[in-house]
């Protein structure tokens, strides 16, 4: 096209093939605003010219072109979108390329199923992510294949995940099988699915996780296990009351009153009342506000509110032997609950 395109009349006038034309026009603006026109419009002719256009020099005009695939929703367009992923590293286009392939999936599951057996694992990622995602219950087959044959852990953690968000029952076998996956990112992925599909099938395996020396794996089968509500793991997660690891402990705690079962209940409100649970949950929050430079107010409040508590129990005695321990734990750290415990009674350290 010699002449500039005038692309307000075009969307005006619905004249897609002018648009079509305009995508070639040398100016990069011009084939920015044709390509996000397409998508508006909505026409399926436009899928091809646009899938073409995923490989302008412009970045601006590629993101119009992934966008607008997305808005048109034509299966044909999913795995030139996923190539377009893998063959650049612009921040934005993985946000783009995912509403994209949401869409199309939305619309039409099969598109990204065929993704599943591509030869490229980055490629297989995107719809083992998303298929769970936006509830593609004809994928749970695909997505049991992937869980157990892919050599790449990424996809098959996803897999265990997006299994999970479907809820079908028919992949808490599978899951079992892969709890004992090579990979800690797969296993922590299936302990989590198992624990959203609720089946009491899955307690023996993560009650035998609640002995294994990742602490996230314990703390992650603590919660499934609470999920499940199965009185029969109430012997192990009070056990797990006394857990090297904090977070562990908060788990247990917590699974044993969503099981409701009374020595459980009482197992878990006891350590509830005492000074060790408060200092666990004031570690966790001194934390969790490592990576911010301004504490959260919700974090600060939190942190008063146990303050408070641990004042009316026992007052300026009680607070100083929580902050004695809690300096030893985290003796970096402890000065900015000094901070946040301002004020409170007669407090001070």
């Amino acid at each position: 096209m010699l002449f500039k395109p005038d692309i307000l009349k075009f969307k005006q006038n619905k004249n897609v093939k002018g648009l079509i034309k305009a995508l070639k026009y040398h100016g990069s603006h011009e084939r920015s605003w044709a390509a996000e026109v397409l998508g508006d419009l909505g026409e399926t002719s436009a899928v091809e010219p646009l899938i073409d256009t995923l490989k302008d020099k412009d970045i601006n005009v590629r993101w119009s072109a992934v966008k607008s695939l997305g808005k048109i929703g034509d299966r044909r367009a999913a795995l030139p979108i996923a190539i377009a992923l893998t063959e650049t590293n612009d921040w934005q286009m993985p946000l783009l390329v995912r509403e994209a392939l949401v869409n199309i999936g939305q619309r039409n599951c099969d598109a990204l199923m065929d993704l599943m057996t591509h030869s490229n694992s980055d490629i297989r990622q995107l719809p083992a992510k998303i298929l769970g995602e936006i509830g593609c219950q004809e994928a749970i087959e695909g997505l049991i294949s992937a869980l157990k044959n892919d050599e790449n852990f990424m996809v098959r953690g996803l897999a265990a995940k997006s299994l999970g968000q479907l809820g079908d029952k028919f992949a808490v076998v599978p899951l079992i099988n892969s709890i004992s996956d090579q990979d800690g990112t797969v296993i922590l992925e299936v302990i989590e699915a198992l624990g959203i599909l609720g089946d009491a099938r899955a307690i023996d395996p993560l009650v035998a996780y609640l002995s294994d020396k990742n602490n996230g794996s314990r703390g992650l089968a603590a919660t499934a296990l609470g999920k499940i509500g199965d009185k029969r793991a109430v012997e192990a997660l009070v056990t797990a009351l006394t857990d090297e690891s904090l977070q562990v402990r908060i788990a247990a705690t917590e699974a044993l009153l969503a099981i409701g079962d009374h020595q459980g209940n009482l197992a878990a409100k006891s350590r509830i009342r005492s000074m060790e649970h408060m200092v666990d949950q004031l570690c966790i929050l001194l934390d969790e506000e490592k990576p911010f430079e301004q504490p959260r107010k919700e974090t600060i409040q939190r942190a008063r509110d146990f303050g408070m508590l641990l004042n009316n129990q026992g007052g300026f005695e009680l607070m100083k032997r929580v902050m004695g321990i809690i300096t030893q734990r985290r003796p970096f750290d402890y000065q900015r609950l000094n901070f946040w415990w301002d004020k409170i009674g007669t407090w001070r350290y």
